[in-house]
């Protein structure tokens, strides 16, 4: 049946998207280069930035004649359960691509 891949895939994903804490997906830099997005999500598991499989979002934006197909990297922040002032982004380092820094929250 036509789709039907695509529909278990989805169910598959909100039952695993169900079982994170409450946050967020923050977005990282994106590519248009295949390699350097592989380089920056090896990179990423190396410096222990995601541990988790679940936390790591690549998604794919089709290109179209004017457009080219471009690779958008997110990772799940959960919310901090105290107030505090990083929900602004504020004490975020941002990760460019070529660049050996982490994210970290403080």
């Amino acid at each position: 049946m036509p789709g039907q891949r695509k529909r278990k895939r989805a169910r598959g994903r909100g039952l695993r998207e169900s079982e994170l804490p409450p946050g967020h997906w923050e977005p990282l830099p994106s590519t248009q280069d295949q390699t350097e997005l592989r380089a920056y999500v090896r990179r990423l598991h190396e410096e222990h930035t995601v541990t988790d499989p679940r936390l790591l979002r690549i998604d794919i934006f089709c290109g179209r004649l004017h457009h080219p197909t471009t690779h958008q990297i997110s990772i799940y922040v959960p919310d901090d359960p105290a107030p505090a002032t990083t929900a602004s982004g504020a004490g975020r380092k941002q990760m460019q691509f070529g660049q050996h820094a982490s994210i970290s929250a403080s």
